[in-house]
């Protein structure tokens, strides 16, 4: 449970990351990303404590 977990945050920090670099030079749209990476976050958290271990 703990490792699933662990890649999880992985899996969305990295994805994150990415995301940033695309809107870095998309200033308007940083809103929008913030509500796109807490619905991730919530989406892969819901994944990682749902799952079977």
């Amino acid at each position: 449970m703990n490792q699933r977990l662990s890649y999880m945050k992985t899996m969305f920090y990295s994805i994150k990351i990415k995301l940033l670099l695309l809107h870095t030079e998309q200033k308007k749209q940083t809103i929008q990303f913030q509500i796109v990476s807490q619905r991730l976050e919530r989406v892969l958290f819901t994944i990682a404590t749902l799952s079977p271990t």
